[in-house]
């Protein structure tokens, strides 16, 4: 007699082991949650809740179809394996990454399905962060060599293709080793920040600044011709002539500007040399007959004079090759 409830308790078990599989894994780190066939939620263990963003308690019955409209990843059928990450958005709008495995389980009461949820949400951020770090410049944020060689590589091909020609600019920033001789590095620094701002604004949405080195900046321009290039390099000279403030001096850069156009039929470094040699053009062109004093001599006699303005030269004129 006294055995009888463990027996009609060990029947539902036995009856359900589906319930008491989410039951037993109320302390598991991954989500498991059992839907019904429209992807309504029977029961989820406290991970499986928190993958919805919903409290334990409001569970049961949530929408959660969105974790069945993948097809498991796995290489046989009836071999699941976890699914590529995917983001999704939850009931509190937030969004998550996750992974999931989906296994069908028909039943007489009609089919069911155990999803395993498993939040990679952070990993997937960390990773995303070191891919921009990698491919960033650290003290611009603009592309760095490397993202700009793999970019130029594929918009060569792009061109070569017939997908329209690509416009390769070369940007060089006046006389700034005056600047970082005058007023330091951490103020060169700052002004190749606000030129790197400058020239994202100044280009169209579908171009990429990146920086060479030093105090050099590429713009690649795919489906520019040269019209189109020239019309860039007047935005980039004349965004980036406006006044800026630095080191308590007011700082007035310029830039010299080249460019070359290419339908995709030569290599990265040719392409990037032809950029260079129209700048060096550019450079000589605006140079002024008479020498200007140097900048150093202008910032010695305004020491005493916070609002002085650092002169930068005439902004280059971009010329094509």
């Amino acid at each position: 007699m006294t055995d009888r409830p463990q027996r009609r308790h060990a029947a539902r078990v036995v009856q359900d082991p589906l319930t008491s599989l989410v039951a037993a894994a109320e302390l598991l780190p991954v989500g498991l949650l059992l839907l019904d066939r429209s992807g309504r939620v029977l029961r989820a263990n406290p991970a499986g809740a928190r993958v919805l963003a919903l409290p334990l308690e409001d569970v049961a019955g949530a929408d959660a179809v969105v974790l069945l409209a993948e097809e498991p990843a796995g290489p046989a059928a009836g071999d699941p394996a976890w699914s590529r990450p995917r983001w999704l958005e939850r009931h509190d709008g937030t969004a998550v990454c996750v992974r999931t495995v989906v296994a069908p389980c028909p039943e007489a009461a009609g089919p069911r399905y155990v999803v395993w949820a498993q939040d990679v949400t952070a990993q997937q951020r960390h990773e995303a962060r070191l891919r921009r770090e990698a491919l960033s410049d650290p003290s611009t944020g603009v592309a760095n060599r490397r993202s700009l060689e793999r970019s130029l590589l594929h918009e060569l091909g792009r061109a070569r293709a017939g997908h329209g020609p690509l416009a390769v600019l070369l940007v060089d920033v006046d006389r700034f080793k005056q600047v970082n001789d005058s007023l330091g590095h951490q103020a060169g620094d700052s002004v190749l920040t606000a030129v790197a701002d400058r020239l994202r604004r100044a280009v169209r949405p579908t171009d990429l600044v990146a920086r060479l080195g030093g105090d050099e900046f590429v713009l690649l321009c795919p489906g520019a011709d040269e019209a189109t290039a020239r019309e860039i390099a007047d935005r980039v000279t004349a965004s980036v002539a406006a006044e800026l403030h630095v080191a308590g001096r007011r700082v007035r850069p310029s830039v010299s500007v080249g460019l070359a156009v290419t339908q995709g039929d030569e290599a990265v470094e040719a392409v990037l040399d032809r950029a260079d040699a129209s700048m060096y053009r550019a450079k000589r062109a605006s140079r002024p007959a008479a020498p200007e004093p140097d900048l150093a001599t202008v910032l010695a006699s305004a020491l005493d004079t916070a609002s002085d303005t650092v002169p930068g030269t005439v902004p280059g004129t971009a010329s094509a090759s």
